[in-house]
């Protein structure tokens, strides 16, 4: 449980996580849904030369039920044609960032600094103080 508090905190946090909806850093819904796809076993599959097989969990020892091998053609692999730009410049409404969003992002984080302060004094008033 404080593992995956921690890595929720952390991911966050990041505004490089690829699933971050920061521009300019994020990925398009096309991109992301590509980037889903694929697992570590498709990627060791992908990049392995002469692997033509591998259980669905890679790192979990393999078992005939719950971890079988299965052949790499059944892996989903990367398809880079998200990536394609049509041009090679953005147009002025791909570099701008529409007002609504940056209300938005705003209200998200005012929303979580003000629930950042609740819990913080709900903490000092039950403890006495704020453990960082």
């Amino acid at each position: 449980c404080l593992l995956a508090h921690q890595f929720s905190t952390l991911r966050n946090s990041d505004r490089f996580w690829y699933e971050n909806d920061i521009p300019p850093a994020s990925f398009t819904k096309d991109q992301l849904s590509e980037i889903r796809k694929v697992t570590l076993a498709g990627l060791l599959c992908t990049n392995v030369p002469h692997l033509l097989s591998i259980q669905p969990r890679p790192f979990l020892q393999e078992d005939p039920y719950l971890n079988a091998q299965i052949g790499c053609d059944h892996f989903s692999h990367l398809s880079v044609e998200t990536w394609r730009e049509d041009s090679g410049e953005l147009d002025s409404a791909q570099q701008t960032v529409s007002m609504e969003f940056l209300k938005q992002a705003i209200r998200r984080a005012e929303d979580d600094v003000q629930r950042r302060f609740q819990t913080e004094y709900l903490l000092w008033s039950q403890k006495g103080g704020v453990d960082p």
